[in-house]
């Protein structure tokens, strides 16, 4: 995170509200100018009687169509001002002023609407579907309007007015330009209060920040459930809370309320104050009639109380930490009772508040970007301008809410690390061994190198963090110039601090596995042996590679592996080259300029340096192939999980009149279903593929080459060019013999059979195995479960250190036991839901009594 927070594509409750009541006001004026009525010209903004006067002139021209979006636009309006109303409107009684102004809005703009409505009933019945949901009406009879999660707006569209349009009909030649989103900030063209629309500017953005809040609580209770993983949860969180922070600069960026800066000020522009007793009672108080708010609840003030206790404990201790001696603070008596008598994770705050210094004054500008945590940006903040602000406090009650849902889920989150480190510990030995047992350091290049060393090193990073979390230290008496030390206290504090050192482990894993696999074109050509074993009747279905291949498809954006029937035409191969290369077999260093026009997001050469694109991965998922020159994937791509992403999706799924008009819930809620539809892709082994491919093709070829010693070569670009496309000529030729002379004689016989009877033996053994293993990787396993407590984090490591468990590639750590997958030893397969750990003793014994064997 930076100070310098981008201007978020979603909109906020109050900019969508400004938005449909411009779209209204503009389409009232432009319509009744073509009906022969014209506001005055010398009028910048337009007072609220003139719209009932429009509105009017619209009805009395019958020929005039009123679509129903603009319906829809004034009931959105309408239920906007109720919200305002319902909140504000009792709540001032001496200021009788603001109450009828606001009044009188709201009449205006009902009275405007009832004329709408009618107009359009007298009329012919009009193609435009009604809405689903009308809003207004209900709301209209009982003077309040329901409070929900959903965008109103959806329907808005967003167009531009001159000056000029308030006085004359619509020019079509200036169509274009009227389609052009407003300018920033978005100006009310209806005659309203400065102050008072302030005020609502920050109610709405309260509401905004307690849907939020709901949205990440909702999230917490799927964990709970088992529906999502502790990875997507805390990657979501994280994202949450980054909407916090971007709304509070937009609300100060965009001028709405100039002169609110901290949470007190808000609160004086209100009109309320904090009042709570000995019982920590914490409520606020209308300082007009003395009457509890119901902005209570939005105005979260058990986290206001106690980070405003925080902030006077800062100030008594101001000049030792300004020494960086945070490890002398002693959080106040006060506060100390605050928490223990409100809420649990308070009290576990004050116990990490040194560390959070520390992380602060001297960790943070160089682990920020690593360690997404965004209460430690918060804070800082909040301590600098020495009052608190609303990001940190919606943060800190975002928390208390987790633990609310699910309780106290460190030993949780520490095991899925561990977990999580012993699983990419495997795959990254395993990734080396095949390296020098295949021969590929002879044939990788200087990128995939560098990411194989980066990637041990980061790895031996996360294994000495992870030793640290199970080390029976006490970390409170440590050193505080120790920044592991540190970094562990917090992490045993916070979850969400290692579910973001699980989000970089696996997405750095991905990296890693898809470059990996890119070696020696074996995925393409063995891709193509079993499509026209398939297409041949030669074999079953390879559910493993069928959904590899539907990646690759998904990911370059046309079929990874062409039409079977012309394998036979030898041209065929000369003039579909770069088809070959699609998707796994290009080397990224190639495309230095592609990089640099794609920001260096996430693809790697060897002048990029790790460090400075890991901060990118806030930014950056990886899924798919990023595409180079010539639409060639170049590597692992960067999907983009951003907001800006989302809101492109949704938008060009968009119907009718939505267009970009998403709230951050609606973002967010894209966000989720999104990982949780790709997480079994970003968990897909593709190296584990790209071994048992491999393996075929070394058993192919010694069984149909003709000079054994050529197989001491490589497997590089040769396995393609020399095996493959002699494979597949030879099977069509057959096949045409075959379909001449009316039998099938030839055929089996052909190399391509042998290639699919050894195919078919991995199919039959254990075909699905990856994807079962990304599934059992994703999703989640609950909080409520009972084998979830089955092992300590200190025993899913003892599990998973055995000698040769790890190592192995046919195994996997797996929630507090060891999932066997199919071991190509002769053992039966055995996944059960929990294994006992004297039954893996006996496995282990077995596994190594039969590599013994071997």
């Amino acid at each position: 995170m930076t100070a310098n927070t981008p201007t978020p594509p979603s909109l906020s409750t109050y900019e969508l509200y400004k938005k449909a009541t411009n779209e209204l006001v503009k389409w009232l004026i432009t319509t009744a100018a073509s009906c022969g009525y014209t506001t005055p010209k010398f009028m910048s903004r337009l007072p609220v009687r003139y719209l009932q006067k429009c509105a009017e002139a619209i009805s009395r021209k019958k020929s005039t169509e009123i679509p129903g979006h603009i319906i829809d636009t004034a009931d959105d309006v309408v239920v906007g001002r109720l919200i305002y109303v319902r909140w504000f409107g009792d709540q001032h009684d001496s200021d009788e002023e603001s109450n009828g102004m606001h009044q009188h809005f709201l009449t205006s703009m009902e009275s405007t609407r009832q004329i709408l409505v009618q107009a359009r009933k007298e009329r012919k019945p009009q193609s435009t579907p009604p809405r689903v949901f009308p809003r207004s009406e209900e709301a209209s009879k009982d003077g309040a309007a329901e409070m929900t999660l959903t965008n109103l707006f959806q329907h808005l569209r967003v167009e531009e007015i001159s000056g000029e349009t308030r006085s004359t009909q619509k020019d079509p030649a200036d169509s274009a330009d009227h389609t052009k989103p407003l300018q920033e900030p978005i100006e009310l063209l209806v005659d309203t209060d400065s102050d008072e629309e302030a005020r609502f500017a920050l109610l709405c953005h309260l509401q905004d920040q307690a849907a939020i809040r709901d949205f990440v609580k909702q999230t917490w209770q799927q964990y709970a459930r088992g529906e999502i993983s502790f990875f997507v949860a805390t990657t979501i969180a994280e994202e949450a809370y980054t909407c916090f922070d971007r709304a509070e600069h937009d609300l100060l960026d965009r001028n709405y309320c100039h002169e609110v800066n901290s949470w007190l000020q808000f609160l004086n522009l209100e009109g309320h104050y904090v009042e709570y007793d000995d019982r920590i009672d914490v409520t606020f108080v209308d300082k007009d009639t003395g009457e509890v708010s119901p902005l209570t609840e939005l105005l979260c003030p058990t986290a206001y109380v106690f980070l405003t206790g925080m902030l006077h404990d800062w100030d008594a201790w101001k000049d030792d930490f300004e020494q960086k001696r945070c490890d002398s603070y002693v959080p106040s008596l006060a506060a100390v009772d605050f928490a223990k008598r409100t809420h649990p994770f308070l009290e576990r705050m004050l116990a990490i508040v040194p560390e959070l210094f520390h992380s602060m004054y001297i960790d943070f500008p160089e682990n920020s970007n690593r360690h997404p945590i965004h209460m430690f940006w918060g804070l800082y903040i909040m301590q600098g301008k020495d009052s608190v602000i609303s990001y940190p406090l919606m943060v800190l009650q975002s928390y208390m809410d987790m633990f609310d849902v699910i309780g106290d889920i460190s030993e949780l989150a520490i095991a899925e690390y561990v977990k999580t480190v012993g699983q990419s510990k495997a795959a990254v030995d395993e990734m080396v061994e095949a390296r020098n047992s295949y021969g590929l350091e002879t044939t990788l290049n200087a990128a995939q190198e560098e990411l194989i060393r980066y990637t041990e090193k980061r790895l031996s990073e996360d294994v000495r963090f992870k030793n640290a979390l199970l080390a029976e230290e006490d970390f409170s008496t440590a050193t505080y110039n120790s920044a592991l030390a540190r970094h562990v206290r917090i992490a045993q504090c916070l979850p969400t601090a290692l579910g973001a050192r699980v989000t970089f482990l696996k997405l750095r894993m991905h990296d890693l596995d898809v470059s990996c696999a890119n070696e020696g074109l074996i995925v393409p050509g063995m891709a193509y042996l079993y499509k026209a074993a398939r297409w041949y009747n030669l074999i079953s279905e390879w559910s493993d590679l069928e959904r590899m291949i539907a990646l690759q498809t998904k990911a370059s954006g046309s079929s990874f592996v062409k039409d079977i029937p012309k394998h036979g035409d030898p041209a065929w191969y000369v003039d579909h080259v770069k088809i070959y290369c699609q998707g796994l077999a290009v080397q990224r260093k190639k495309y230095t300029s592609d990089l640099k026009r794609r920001q260096q997001a996430t693809l790697v050469h060897s002048g990029i340096e790790w460090e400075q694109l890991m901060e990118k991965y806030q930014e950056k998922r990886l899924y798919g192939f990023e595409l180079g020159e010539n639409n060639c994937p170049v590597g692992p791509a960067a999907k983009d999980r951003t907001f800006q992403a989302v809101v492109q999706d949704m938008a060009r799924n968009a119907t009718g009149c939505q267009h970009d008009n998403f709230s951050d819930i609606e973002c967010l809620n894209a966000l989720k279903q999104a990982w949780v539809r790709d997480e079994p892709e970003l968990n897909f082994s593709y190296f584990g593929m790209w071994m048992v491919l491999t393996d075929k093709l070394n058993e192919l070829r010694q069984r149909i080459e003709k000079n054994p010693s050529s197989m001491v070569r490589p497997l590089g670009t040769t396995g393609w060019t020399e095996t493959f496309p002699a494979i597949l000529k030879e099977a069509a030729l057959y096949y045409r013999i075959d379909q001449k002379s009316k039998h099938d004689k030839q055929l089996p016989r052909s190399r391509l059979a042998t290639a699919a009877s050894m195919m078919e033996h991995v199919i039959k053994s254990s075909g699905d195995r990856y994807i079962k293993q990304s599934e059992a990787r994703s999703g989640g396993d609950g909080v409520n479960k009972e084998h979830d407590q089955d092992y300590s984090p200190h025993e899913i490591e003892d599990l998973a250190s055995e000698d040769g468990i790890l190592s192995c590639p046919d195994t996997v750590a797996r929630g507090g036991f060891i999932a066997w997958l199919d071991p190509p030893f002769g053992f039966k397969k055995l996944n059960p839901e929990r294994l006992a750990v004297e039954d893996i003793d006996s496995y282990i014994e077995g596994l190594r009594a039969a590599r013994e064997g071997e």
